[in-house]
């Protein structure tokens, strides 16, 4: 994200304060679409920053694709995600729940 930020026209502002702000923002839409969908464990988030540097949600998807991350030339954030896939279907199966994620 540091690289996509330099090359804006929002690089005056802090990458980390950028990175807290969509920290946040997808932290409270995970907890709220867990409140509507309290089955479901995994949510793909597409977030934009305005001019301002104030994230937007541009869509939250319950069935993300994983694809584009495989596209990085660092794949630990995909490793990140199938592990916490992996692990949430480990538990569902144990607890006998749905198999959603």
């Amino acid at each position: 994200m540091k690289t996509a930020i330099q090359k804006s026209t929002i690089r005056h502002l802090s990458p980390q304060s950028l990175q807290s702000k969509i920290d946040r923002i997808s932290l409270m839409s995970a907890r709220r679409l867990r409140a509507l969908f309290p089955e479901h464990r995994i949510y793909g988030l597409d977030v934009g920053l305005d001019l301002k540097g104030h994230p937007w949600i541009i869509e939250a998807n319950l069935f993300p694709s994983m694809s584009h991350f495989l596209k990085l030339k660092d794949r630990t954030m995909y490793r990140r995600i199938m592990a916490y896939k992996k692990s949430v279907r480990t538990q569902q199966v144990v607890n006998r729940g749905p198999l959603y994620y």
